[in-house]
């Protein structure tokens, strides 16, 4: 087994791929930069984008490193997991060198804590046909299905198993970890272990972006990390079949996705409010640019009081470059301040990115304001920098709300017919 290592926005030159592989590698991680190597003909050079962890592309495999290290990926993994109890996540990763290595360790440490007890019963919905009736009978099924028959029929009921959705994302998850790489010889049997443990439980494939939620009570408290991080495998993990041949397989983690989630959890933390009062995405928010609302507009931040946005800003890990256009994020930024009525926006990137700044959009009448996170330092310099942030976003919140106090004063004092 060949293992080369990269690092995310560096150029690997000379790597040796056959067509097979560079193939998968295109389905795998659609970010990566394909190129042909113009000082070693008949080779590649690979270009990692913002897609970090580790691909098998038959005999080889590619890890490919965050440039802020891998105990700093952890770190911001573990915070979106649990802003609270963050440190308790993270395991000794010092011997890591991809992404999978540091996770696995947690993981296992995770489903000890979740399978030790024993697996997790709970009721499940059963629709079923039946030749006796049992629970509820399904009429509209029935007469669709077994119209003038008495038997079988239609039934629903509530089954007390182990095949539930909490098992069911493990098992989904140590599916995908056992077709990886997997180094630690005892982490790879701890792995197996748990996998039989499960074995009454439905082995299912998930969409990535349609792991089911679970509801988290007393009852099933101990599986919660567990799930979490199974969670995060599973909508994280991808593999690419082929008949007769050998599967590839990827385990990655998007550090621009991961920046912007990190960004918003932890200043929600510091500044003591929930997902509806500082929104991601303008979720549940009808946010526009043009007043016939064909332009949709989903800021990464946007605080709301009621229906007014009170402050907007947008996350970015990296600057974007658009081809022919320069300063494509201030001029998206322009275009929040302009949908939200507000005078000013917040525009953060990670450290290296861009220089803090103040940019005056005279003719426009707004303000943008440019910082940046510096994730090289240790957790609590990051969440000190986030502090830093909260600061600036309440200090625009203030002036936001006061110019809209100053507003709706004016606005008062104008008498009917004076307009």
């Amino acid at each position: 087994m060949r293992s080369l290592d990269l690092t995310e926005y560096q150029t690997a030159v000379g790597v040796a791929l056959d067509l097979d592989q560079l193939r998968d590698l295109s389905t795998l991680v659609p970010s990566m930069s394909v190129a042909p190597s113009i000082s070693q003909p008949g080779r590649w050079d690979l270009t990692p984008g913002a897609d970090v962890g580790i691909v098998v592309l038959g005999d080889t495999t590619l890890n490919i490193g965050p440039k802020i290290g891998i105990d700093r990926l952890m770190f911001l993994i573990a915070y979106v997991l649990d802003p609270v109890r963050w440190s308790e996540q993270l395991s000794s990763i010092s011997e890591a060198n991809n992404p999978l290595d540091a996770l696995v360790p947690s993981f296992v440490a995770a489903l000890r804590t979740a399978l030790g007890p024993g697996v997790l019963h709970g009721y499940r919905t059963i629709d079923d046909s039946s030749t006796v009736v049992r629970g509820r009978i399904r009429f509209g099924d029935q007469l669709r299905r077994r119209f003038a028959t008495s038997a079988p029929v239609e039934v629903s009921y509530d089954d007390f198993t182990d095949d539930i959705d909490e098992n069911r994302i493990l098992k989904a998850a140590l599916r995908q970890l056992r077709r990886l790489p997997v180094r630690s010889s005892r982490l790879r049997r701890e792995l197996h272990h748990y996998d039989r443990a499960l074995a009454a439980v439905t082995a299912t494939e998930y969409h990535p972006r349609q792991v089911p939620q679970i509801t988290w009570t007393r009852l099933n408290a101990r599986y919660q990390l567990a799930v979490d991080l199974a969670r995060l495998v599973v909508r994280n993990s991808s593999i690419e079949r082929h008949p007769g041949a050998v599967s590839s397989s990827a385990f990655l983690v998007n550090m621009n996705e991961l920046f912007e989630v990190f960004v918003i959890t932890a200043l929600r933390e510091h500044l003591g409010v929930d997902p509806r009062t500082l929104v991601r995405g303008a979720k549940d928010r009808r946010l526009h640019l043009d007043e016939a609302e064909r332009v949709r507009l989903e800021p990464d931040l946007s605080w709301w009081n009621g229906s007014r946005c009170e402050f907007v800003g947008d996350c970015k890990y990296k600057r974007v470059n658009v081809a022919g256009i320069k300063h494509a994020d201030l001029y998206q930024l322009l275009a929040y301040t302009t949908a939200t009525g507000l005078d000013e926006g917040l525009l953060i990137y990670a450290h290296g990115e861009a220089e803090p700044r103040e940019h005056s959009v005279r003719l426009a009448g707004k303000t943008l304001q440019v910082t940046a996170v510096n994730l090289a330092g240790a957790p609590d310099q990051i969440l000190a920098e986030i502090e830093r942030v909260s600061g600036i976003i309440t200090e625009m919140r203030s002036a936001s709300r006061a110019a809209a106090d100053r507003d709706e004063t004016a606005s008062e004092l104008v008498e009917p017919g004076q307009n």
